[in-house]
């Protein structure tokens, strides 16, 4: 039977708003400053949850009745390689394995988040295929990126855009720039919401 989580079939990456008061304690004590940005991303559906991210990394499954705000996004496709390609790769001769790889050892895929090192340079990206039969893991898995993608993803990777955790720590967890206005007073707005979330027992109005 087709969950619910599935059937609503919403695009990863798009932003979305809790009435967990659960999951917003939880995350709220485990990753101090998050309600700074007042929307998560959506990743994957897993059984019948969503997995999805703060802005600053923070995963959380759900079931649809703890949304209550859905904006939708266009999906990043980026060009990643298959686990088992990255296995064949790892077993050649080490000059093979050091040119660059072809078109062919990459197949199109979600973005989901990307870790980024000290020096907010890019670290690892995590994706879902778009083919299904090369997704190993029930939610996001690592992989390597190509080169257009990894440049796309130099210009991209931000937290308004996509989840980006960071090695550095939560210096930089709030960090939202090029935020238009609008944005801006809906994050005030919202900001509102996640602390009447946090101390009352109300939901969504």
């Amino acid at each position: 039977m087709t969950s619910l989580a599935s059937l609503l079939a919403i695009p990863p990456l798009s932003k979305l708003q809790l009435q967990s008061q659960a999951v917003l304690r939880e995350a709220a004590i485990a990753s101090p400053g998050f309600i700074e940005l007042p929307f998560w991303f959506s990743q994957c559906v897993v059984g019948d949850q969503l997995e999805i991210r703060s802005p600053g990394g923070y995963v959380a499954r759900v079931s649809p009745g703890d949304i209550c705000d859905i904006v939708p996004a266009d999906p990043v496709v980026v060009q990643a390689m298959p686990r088992h390609v990255l296995v064949q790769r790892q077993k050649l001769p080490v000059r093979e394995r050091q040119t660059e790889p072809g078109p062919e050892c990459y197949r199109p895929a979600y973005l989901m988040w990307v870790m980024k090192d000290r020096w907010n340079r890019l670290d690892a990206a995590f994706v879902r295929f778009l083919d299904g039969t090369l997704n190993e893991e029930a939610g996001p898995q690592q992989a390597p990126l190509d080169t257009a993608s990894h440049q796309l993803l130099r210009s991209i990777a931000r937290r308004d855009r996509m989840p980006v955790a960071s090695r550095a720590g939560r210096a930089s967890w709030s960090a939202v720039t090029r935020e238009l206005a609008t944005h801006r007073e809906a994050r005030k707005a919202s900001r509102k919401f996640f602390a009447a979330a946090l101390s009352s027992s109300s939901g969504c109005a």
